[in-house]
């Protein structure tokens, strides 16, 4: 049995999406696979990662988040439609974000851990 990681550049589209798809399916050994955020899509983006910590440091600070929380529905909305998925993934990444911010936004170190651990088990869906 194989574990194989991807994140960052190798998933920061569809494109690269599907190349990791079809590494994974070369080798039948592989059977557990792990995702991480999206990287850059080019030069000058900005990695999901840093979109999540941004996202946090507005809820901590008390300041209006709502931006950028879009900007990082946006990101896996353009990976939806370019993998011509279903966009009803938008509303579970959603409701999944504003759960975490409702429910941990006094807790800076466990929102944030958990913070990127959906963004994780948000690309695994």
């Amino acid at each position: 049995m194989k574990v194989a990681k991807f994140g960052g550049s190798s998933v920061s589209n569809a494109t690269q999406i599907k190349k990791v798809l079809n590494i994974v399916n070369e080798d039948d050994e592989r059977k557990i696979i792990i995702v991480s955020a999206p990287g850059k899509r080019h030069k000058d983006d900005i990695k999901t990662t840093d979109l999540l910590i941004r996202l946090y440091e507005k809820v901590l600070n008390g300041l209006d988040y709502q931006d950028k929380k879009k900007e990082i529905i946006q990101r896996y909305a353009d990976i939806l439609e370019e993998l011509e998925m279903d966009m009803i993934f938008l509303t579970t990444i959603d409701e999944t974000l504003e759960h975490i911010i409702k429910t941990l936004k006094n807790e800076p170190l466990v929102y944030m851990m958990l913070y990127y651990r959906a963004a994780r088990i948000l690309m695994l869906n």
